[in-house]
């Protein structure tokens, strides 16, 4: 991600940072590099004691950062104060009026001189928040840590985990990783720090064959899997995916899975009948949080007509009357996905 890497080049050059350093979005992993990379890299250790504080948002309320990051340090000209999950952050008022998480990066110019905020949200951050962050402009490094959703994207990531451990991944390499791990990219890491003790004695090349010693399979599917893989129409992939949800209701039940395939093709139906099907157009309409989530739909859109859409949505209430037991008949969750999928991708397994 480049504005990991303006940070990392900002830290090694002695520049010091902004005042507010944001990362925020539903995937972790950015945003644990960017505190790894900001706490151990920005205040000297012998100085942590006495520069570098740490909230975390279940156990503090946003007027008392400010208050720590309005205060002047008499030791260093640089501080640095980490506000840990402040998507929990404990509700507050200043005058009779909320104060959360939108009005302390608001307040961010009145940071003493020398003090970075450095705030680590884990999810969507509120529109006021991601509002007054973009104002603020040169005081505010903002990181949004998206999910990966397409395999180009995680391809990508990879690559740069790999180029930030010293290692090189071959192509057949990368194909077993996503099938043995996934899109979690937090684990994906994980393996890797595994991988560099083998590849150490090849140079850093990572080789299919050391994936498939190391990284035992570890793949947890969930309701965005089958999903993405249908939105794609990938036929076999998709078929993979839910039966391996159908041996395991428990932790996939199959009412949550056709919830999600119904939400999908029913905000893809209002997509085909927009005025106009460009990305901000499909953003607004259905409320996306992320503009990767927007350029979803416009795929979909070409490879499901209006018509196809229609029909698979009468397909998925169908077969939600069938998982609900509603036609007098005890379906498998194994059969409903199988009559399901054939109907979305018209073939026959």
């Amino acid at each position: 991600m480049t504005e990991l890497v303006q940070i990392s080049d900002q830290i090694r050059s002695g520049q010091p940072l902004p005042p507010l350093v944001l990362g925020y979005g539903e995937e972790s992993y950015y945003i644990n590099r960017l505190e790894e990379l900001v706490v151990e890299n920005y205040i000297p250790k012998e100085e942590r004691t006495t520069q570098l504080v740490v909230y975390f948002g279940s156990e503090t309320t946003a007027p008392e950062v400010l208050q720590q990051a309005q205060t002047f340090s008499m030791f260093a000209p640089k501080r640095l104060i980490v506000l840990r999950d402040a998507q929990d952050l404990k509700k507050s008022s200043v005058l009779k009026k909320p104060y959360g998480i939108a009005e302390l990066i608001r307040d961010a110019t009145t940071f003493a001189e020398g003090t970075t905020l450095l705030i680590l949200y884990h999810d969507a951050l509120p529109a006021a928040a991601k509002k007054n962050a973009q104002a603020l402009k040169s005081q505010v490094a903002l990181i949004e840590s998206a999910p990966v959703r397409r395999d180009n994207e995680l391809r990508e990531a990879m690559i740069q985990m790999a180029k930030g451990l010293d290692l090189e991944l071959a192509p057949q390499a990368i194909s077993t990783l996503i099938e043995r791990v996934g899109y979690d990219l937090e684990t994906l890491y994980s393996e890797l720090q595994k991988l560099s003790i083998p590849a150490k004695g090849a140079g850093g090349l990572v080789s299919r064959a050391m994936v498939q010693q190391v990284v035992s399979k570890s793949r947890k599917y969930g309701p965005y899997d089958l999903l993405n893989a249908v939105q794609r129409r990938r036929d076999d992939e998709a078929l993979q995916i839910a039966l391996a949800m159908a041996e395991d209701e428990k932790r996939y039940p199959v009412p949550q899975i056709i919830a999600s395939l119904y939400g999908f093709f029913a905000n893809l139906m209002v997509a085909h009948y927009l005025p106009s099907n460009s990305q901000k157009n499909i953003q607004e309409a259905l409320n996306l949080k992320y503009e990767s989530m927007a350029r979803m739909y416009q795929s979909a859109m070409r490879l499901y007509s209006k018509q196809q859409t229609l029909n698979i949505i009468s397909a998925i209430r169908r077969a939600d009357g069938d998982a609900k037991g509603a036609h007098g008949v005890n379906a498998s969750a194994r059969t409903i996905y199988l009559d399901l999928l054939t109907q979305i991708f018209a073939l026959k397994y």
